[in-house]
């Protein structure tokens, strides 16, 4: 998922790939269902699941943002506590 290959056979490889560009093509479909306008909103992709839209959505918005830190969301809790840990004391 992370730069679209792997060490299998190249049969096998497809199906996850089709798979994985069905999957982000129903998330944008989805967010063009709810009315969002491809071409005004700005679309932020975090964590590691931003690196399966980076390799397999075949057209972005023109405004979207791929941040494809694995570790954002621990950091962001991490600053959550830190924040709330600061207020107690």
């Amino acid at each position: 998922m992370i730069d679209g290959t792997a060490g299998i056979d190249a049969g096998y490889l497809q199906v996850i790939k089709d798979g994985l560009r069905l999957y982000v093509t129903d998330i944008m479909d989805n967010l063009r269902a709810l009315k969002f306008n491809t071409v005004l909103t700005q679309y932020v992709f975090i964590g590691g699941g931003s690196s399966i839209v980076r390799n397999f959505l075949d057209e972005k918005p023109e405004k979207c943002l791929i941040i494809e830190d694995i570790n954002i969301n621990a950091k962001g809790y991490e600053n959550i506590m830190r924040h709330k840990y600061k207020e107690v004391c």
